[in-house]
């Protein structure tokens, strides 16, 4: 049995060509350092809405949108078996 973790991670990285592959390569490395192995990472949208759309029972329809990465990192789970 595995336990899970998972990392929302910044989008927008700025710096050179490599700044995103340098960014996860340091997310990845400070989780295996506490035992986590890296799996991949998921793309989501976050959708959120706000206060006046409550009050108006949602008639306006507006709502918040996010993109998101989440990696996913695992490792054995104390006292179980793979």
């Amino acid at each position: 049995m595995y336990e899970y973790r998972m990392v929302e991670m910044e989008l927008g990285v700025i710096g050179s060509g490599d700044a995103a592959a340098r960014y996860l390569e340091n997310v990845a490395n400070s989780n295996a350092a506490e035992g986590w192995e890296f799996c991949r990472v998921d793309p989501f949208v976050e959708y959120k809405r706000g206060c006046l759309n409550a009050i108006t029972l949602g008639l306006l329809g507006s709502r918040e949108e996010r993109a998101v990465y989440v990696a996913t990192f695992r490792r054995p789970r104390e006292g179980g078996s793979e």
